[in-house]
């Protein structure tokens, strides 16, 4: 259906560049755009924005902000956790990172990401598969994924990153798994992976056999830390923390942890925050300063921590930080994007009749998170 409004919206185009036809303006109208200070009837109400009448916003005043520095894991410590049975010897790299391969297994402790990756070579099927419309939180026949969890958190106490806990998990038991390969199978550019060898097909799936996939926050003082990558102003990357787990059968088969911090727990020292009322006022004014294109509402609000580069000190600065979740539902369907552009350009709709009963009328939500300065209320992009 893309392909179809896409070639929709060509022809629509190379017509309104005739003479005779009105030109459509080449700004896009999007949640982002600022309002124009002429083309905008102020007697129209903008779309709706509000905030979801369960949402509870964090009350607190003030919280503590920490330094900190790249966590050193031990290398043998992570191979004891891993691969317990297992004699590993790491050939150091050219950039000062470690790994290990055999026939099966493969780690590497990445001193740039001031983490680790382990993987099994059973992992490659699972991850292939794997994407988060699986079903959350069910439990496999051979083990549950609770007790799947304990495991994993001794592995994760054992390595002294820090305090955590679950995040979501997500369940690809043998139907998910069977009908989701029986669907690719029908796909031509699985085929080219598979006959490629970038792919494998299993066929036969028991009961004995599925995945979990679980994502573990970090917290530091039950406080979240963020757990994306983001470029800062000087474009250089910035790790937030984050622990990726898959489970099989065969317990653990791919650990993957990203942007551990050693907090310096002495350094910390407190910080004001913005009120309730204050964080609502500016997420009020981000969305009553852009025309909003479908109701967007504001789902969840929590504080969490920012790694942020401090270059003076060669360290990080953990700040406190707004999370705000927010759905924008209802986004206008190929359809119903066509036919607007054909109305703003003062065309006959019937016209494109043919066109329009060719495009998908199904709409698009979208989630998303946006970030304040706890501290001020200031906006940061990331």
């Amino acid at each position: 259906m893309k392909k179809n409004f896409m070639l929709a919206l060509l022809v629509l185009l190379c017509i309104l560049c005739l003479p005779s036809c009105n030109s459509l303006s080449n700004t896009e109208i999007s949640k982002e755009s600022e309002l124009p200070d002429s083309d905008v009837d102020s007697n129209e109400k903008p779309k709706e924005f509000s905030f979801n009448t369960e949402i509870e916003f964090p009350e607190q005043s003030e919280i503590m902000t920490y330094s900190a520095s790249a966590m050193v894991v031990e290398p043998e410590l992570i191979a004891a956790s891993l691969l317990p049975n297992t004699d590993v010897v790491f050939s150091e790299q050219d950039d000062g990172s470690l790994s290990y391969q055999s026939n099966d297994d493969w780690l590497y402790i990445n001193t740039n990401t001031m983490g680790f990756t382990f993987s099994n070579e059973e992992v490659k099927i699972y991850n292939q598969y794997f994407n988060t419309s699986a079903p959350r939180y069910e439990d496999l026949a051979f083990i549950s994924y609770e007790d799947a969890y304990t495991e994993i958190s001794e592995i994760i106490r054992g390595l002294n990153i820090g305090d955590f806990e679950i995040d979501k998990v997500y369940t690809m038991d043998r139907e998910y798994l069977k009908n989701l390969e029986e669907s690719c199978l029908q796909e031509e550019n699985f085929l080219d992976d598979v006959a490629q060898a970038r792919a494998k097909v299993k066929g036969d799936w028991s009961e004995e056999e599925g995945c979990y996939v679980f994502y573990i926050n970090c917290y530091v003082n039950k406080v979240p830390v963020y757990s994306e990558t983001y470029e800062n102003s000087n474009q250089d990357i910035i790790s937030g923390t984050y622990i990726e787990v898959f489970y099989s059968n065969r317990g653990v088969i791919s650990f993957i942890a990203e942007g551990l911090y050693g907090i310096e727990y002495d350094s910390g020292h407190k910080a004001a925050l913005i009120s309730t009322e204050e964080i609502k006022e500016k997420i009020s004014d981000k969305y009553n300063s852009v025309i909003i294109t479908s109701p967007i509402s504001i789902e969840k609000a929590s504080i969490i921590y920012l790694p942020v580069m401090n270059y003076e000190q060669n360290k990080y600065d953990l700040i406190p930080v707004w999370d705000i979740s927010v759905s924008q539902v209802g986004h206008a369907s190929d359809k119903e994007a066509f036919i607007s552009e054909i109305e703003a350009a003062g065309l006959n709709i019937e016209d494109y009749a043919a066109t329009i009963d060719s495009l998908s009328d199904e709409t698009e939500d979208i989630q998303y998170n946006i970030y304040f300065r706890a501290e001020d209320g200031m906006e940061l992009l990331i």
